[in-house]
C-alpha cells in the first residue's frame, strides 16, 4: 500500500524556479486578458455614444473620428 501522505508537497515546493515562472506567467495572462477585455467593451460603448450623437447630427464624421482616437491612444496609455 500507499504510505500516508506521502503524495503531499512540501512547504515551499510552489516556489521552485518552474512551478514560480508557470504561475507568475498564468496570472499576467489573466490579468492582460481581462485588462484588455474591458479596454475592448468600453471602446464599443464610447463609439457607440458618438455614433448615436452622429446620427442626431451633433457632431460630424470627422469629429467623431477625431474623438475615437484620441479616447483610444488616452485609454490605451492609461490601460498599459
Amino acid at each position: 500500500g500507499r504510505i500516508w501522505l506521502s503524495d503531499r508537497r512540501g512547504a515551499f515546493d510552489h516556489l521552485r524556479p518552474k512551478s514560480l515562472l508557470l504561475s507568475t506567467t498564468r496570472v499576467s495572462i489573466i490579468q492582460a486578458s481581462t485588462i484588455f477585455t474591458s479596454y475592448m467593451t468600453e471602446q464599443l460603448e464610447r463609439e457607440n455614444e458618438r455614433e448615436e450623437l452622429l446620427v442626431e447630427g451633433k457632431i460630424t464624421e470627422d469629429e467623431m473620428d477625431r474623438q475615437n482616437t484620441e479616447w483610444e491612444d488616452s485609454e490605451w496609455k492609461s490601460r498599459w
